[in-house]
């Protein structure tokens, strides 16, 4: 999963640089070389992230409204998704060492309609906090935020996921190893999100095909 090249200039810059300071920029610390080799990579200063996240609660045929307004950690400007997923795979563990989590968010285009995404960096006690964070639910299937988290928990158990995007109706993540009945598994993802089907693979033959040859999940709910 790694990517040789990118380790290598990692191996390099970090052996080479003579500091082990540390910023924190909106609540995330992190190693300033570190840092510097992103700002780097990516072409662009950090941006403070702020998630607004919106609760509905039925109350006597009513709705009460909750609003969490989230500051947590910095992304950067969007970058080519073969890129932005090749950071993540390099500076993903040296991220966690310091208590924070890599990931993409914010799936757009650009004007040859190739893919872009922010990568982003929170401080997160593991992986499905940042579901929590970017509050990923799927209101068309009646599917909570803490549903998916559950779900997701427990095909970790399974699989061994590792999430590299997430956003509001989307998440994607790595799988460390195929799960013993693969025909169990793809169904019952399948059954919790039809889409990854109806509005992806087509047929399930297909998906199970994919989860072979790449080992990669997702799920996104239209």
């Amino acid at each position: 999963m790694k990517n040789i090249t990118f380790l290598l200039l990692l191996s390099l810059s970090v052996s080479c640089t003579p500091t082990n300071k540390t910023v924190e920029i909106n609540g995330v610390t992190i190693n300033n070389s570190l840092l510097s080799e992103l700002k780097i990579e990516l072409g662009s200063n950090p941006l403070d992230f702020q998630k607004i996240n919106y609760y509905y609660e039925s109350k006597d045929s009513s709705y009460t409204e909750t609003v969490d307004t989230i500051n947590n950690g910095f992304f950067f400007k969007p970058v080519p998704e073969q890129k932005a997923k090749k950071i993540v795979d390099v500076y993903s563990d040296y991220i966690k060492e310091e208590g924070n989590y890599i990931f993409l968010k914010n799936l757009t285009f650009d004007d040859s309609w190739s893919t872009l995404y922010e990568v982003t960096i929170v401080k997160a006690k593991d992986q499905f906090e940042i579901l929590k964070i970017m509050n990923t639910e799927a209101v068309n299937y009646d599917l909570t935020n803490d549903d998916i988290i559950t779900k997701m928990k427990k095909w970790d158990k399974l699989v061994g996921l590792n999430v590299v995007i997430a956003q509001g109706d989307r998440v994607e993540a790595y799988m460390d190893h195929l799960p013993n009945d693969l025909t169990k598994f793809t169904n019952e993802v399948y059954e919790f999100c039809p889409d990854v089907i109806d509005q992806g693979y087509g047929e399930m033959k297909d998906m199970i095909s994919d989860y072979k040859a790449n080992k990669y999940f997702w799920m996104w709910w239209d």
